[in-house]
């Protein structure tokens, strides 16, 4: 039972430890489908592709001309306000109405 109890401590631990982590991160709510240290592939276990140097990238989604030929910061804003408008049926269900927290993500992205 002791043992019981220390691993449930130990797992409370390591959860609230990692929801500290990424409290303060902009890009926290990202890492559940994309990585930051490659782009544009999409490793074995992700969702979505690599996201360093997405800024200025080829946008490779097709069927969303609307935000225009590469990820500028306006067509960044747009897509993470309501990806699903923007492209339906998209497997991206993040989003953000917050303007401000959406220029937070925006600007982390182009620190990548």
């Amino acid at each position: 039972m002791k043992k019981l109890l220390i691993g449930a401590i130990a797992f409370g631990v390591m959860i609230g430890s990692a929801a500290i982590s990424s409290a303060g991160n902009p890009l926290g709510p990202c890492k559940a489908c994309h990585f930051f240290d490659k782009g544009p592939e999409v490793k074995k276990n992700n969702l979505g592709p690599g996201l360093k140097g997405v800024v200025g990238r080829k946008i490779s989604i097709e069927g969303v001309g609307a935000l225009g030929d590469t990820w500028t910061e306006a067509a960044l804003d747009t897509w993470l306000t309501n990806p699903g408008a923007v492209k339906k049926g998209t497997k991206m269900t993040f989003k953000q109405k917050k303007e401000k927290k959406r220029a937070k993500i925006i600007e982390a992205l182009k620190g990548l």
